[in-house]
C-alpha cells in the first residue's frame, strides 16, 4: 500500500467510488438526493451551501417553461451561493455547472414539477416537511397554491443531509473517513489535478482566504513527493 502524507479530516472520493455512490441512491427522494450528491462534488459548495440554494438560482432564465419541462440547458451555466449562505459571510461565490450536474438538477426539477413541488422561490433541495406559507414562497403556478395544504416545503437541513449520504455510502460499499465534506475534497482534488498541481488555481476554485487551507484539502500520496523530489528540472 503507498504511504500517505496525512490530510485533515475526511477524504475525498475516487472515480470508481464517485459512480458507486451516485447509483446508490434509493427511494422516492432519489433524483433529489443524486441531485445534491453530483452538485456537491461538481462544485465544491459545503453542504449548508448546496441547502441554501432556491430553485430560481439555477435556472438559466429564473424560471421555467410554460410547459413545466426542465431540460439541461435551463439550468444555469453558474450557479451563485449568496454571501449571507457562505461560510464566514465574507462574500458570495459563483461556480461553473459541469454537464452532469444540469443534468442532475434538471431531472430533479423535473421530478418536483410532476410532483407538485416546484416553487421558484421554494428550496432547491426540499424536504418532505413544509413552512408557513407567510414565509413568502411563490407557487409556480397559480393552481399550485391550492394544493399546498400548509404552505412550501422546507429545505432539508444538514443533519439529514449527513444521514442520506452515509447511506449511500454504506450500499456503495464506500468507507473510512467520508461525510458530506467529502464532496468538497473531491472537487477539490479533481481541480488540482487538472491543474497540473496550480494551487493558486485549486485555492480560487475553492474560495479559500488561505492557500494553506487549501493544502490541508489535498494530501499527497508518498509516490507523487518520490516523483517531485527524483525529477530533474531545470
Amino acid at each position: 500500500m503507498t504511504p500517505q502524507i496525512a490530510m485533515r479530516g475526511c477524504r475525498p472520493l475516487t472515480g470508481e467510488e464517485l459512480r458507486r455512490v451516485s447509483a446508490a441512491f434509493r427511494g422516492p427522494w432519489r433524483l433529489r438526493n443524486l441531485a445534491l450528491f453530483v452538485l456537491g462534488h461538481r462544485t465544491g459548495y459545503r453542504i449548508q451551501e448546496l441547502l441554501s440554494l432556491r430553485v430560481r438560482d439555477v435556472l438559466a432564465r429564473g424560471e421555467v417553461r410554460a410547459d413545466g419541462q426542465v431540460l439541461p440547458e435551463d439550468i444555469a451555466e453558474r450557479v451563485t451561493v449568496a454571501r449571507r449562505a457562505m461560510k464566514g459571510r465574507r462574500a458570495g461565490r459563483t461556480v461553473i455547472v459541469h454537464p452532469e450536474a444540469r443534468q442532475a438538477v434538471a431531472d430533479w426539477l423535473a421530478d418536483m414539477g410532476r410532483r407538485r413541488l416546484l416553487a421558484l422561490d421554494g428550496p432547491l433541495f426540499c424536504s418532505r416537511q413544509r413552512r408557513p406559507a407567510a414565509d413568502g414562497a411563490r407557487p409556480l403556478f397559480a393552481e399550485l397554491a391550492a394544493l399546498a395544504d400548509d404552505g412550501d416545503r422546507r429545505a432539508i437541513d444538514p443533519g439529514q443531509a449527513t444521514r442520506i449520504l452515509k447511506a449511500a455510502y454504506r450500499r456503495a460499499g464506500v468507507y473510512g473517513r467520508v461525510a458530506t465534506h467529502s464532496m468538497r475534497k473531491t472537487f477539490a482534488r479533481r481541480v488540482y489535478k487538472a491543474s497540473r498541481g496550480d494551487l493558486v488555481t485549486c485555492q480560487q476554485a475553492l474560495g479559500h482566504a488561505q492557500i494553506g487551507t487549501t493544502m490541508s484539502y489535498l494530501g499527497a500520496g508518498q509516490d507523487d513527493v518520490d516523483r517531485a523530489v527524483l525529477a530533474d528540472v531545470d
